[in-house]
């Protein structure tokens, strides 16, 4: 009688191979589309959650051994801004500055002790430039794009190029 009631029934060894065998496979597809698709995941994100849009922001790379000035834009007098502090180059950061910007600039660099950077640092950050009517730029620099929080850059166009007349915290 045994015989004849196992012999209707399909084997459960193999729904049970079946089974561990997909979930396996889907774990497989899993680990390789995440290993190509995490370096992506941040920009991913951001475009779902409509925070930002990766593609309106630009990368800004500055190795701190490196002296830069340049006041043409907005992105590159930011840029000015961050080699010259980093070389602890008092000149080239009080020349970036306008007069309210500039005497807070004076003072925090007369308790500098050092200059801030290291042959190793590299800052990097993001930035999105608005132009503004009236030779006036606000920056907007974000360390990650998935941070709410950053810095605000006012900038004032001069005859000598851009200078940044305030930096205020987002929160």
């Amino acid at each position: 009688m045994d015989r004849s009631s196992s012999a209707g029934q399909p084997d459960t060894r193999l729904k049970f191979i079946r089974v561990v065998g997909g979930v396996a496979a889907a774990l497989v597809i899993a680990v390789v589309v995440g290993t190509y698709a995490a370096p992506h995941m941040g920009r991913l994100a951001d475009i779902v959650l409509n925070h930002t849009r990766h593609r309106d922001w630009t990368s800004l790379t500055l190795p701190a051994d490196e002296a830069f000035f340049d006041l043409s834009t907005p992105f590159l007098a930011v840029r000015s801004y961050y080699s010259a502090l980093y070389q602890g180059d008092a000149t080239h950061l009080t020349e970036l500055a306008v007069e309210p910007f500039r005497e807070q600039l004076r003072v925090r660099l007369e308790h500098a002790e050092a200059p801030f950077g290291t042959d190793r640092i590299v800052y990097r950050s993001y930035l999105f430039t608005v132009l503004q009517g009236g030779g006036r730029a606000v920056v907007t620099e974000k360390f990650h794009l998935f941070w709410q929080r950053g810095l605000r850059f006012q900038l004032q166009r001069a005859h000598t190029g851009w200078s940044i007349a305030g930096v205020t915290l987002i929160y």
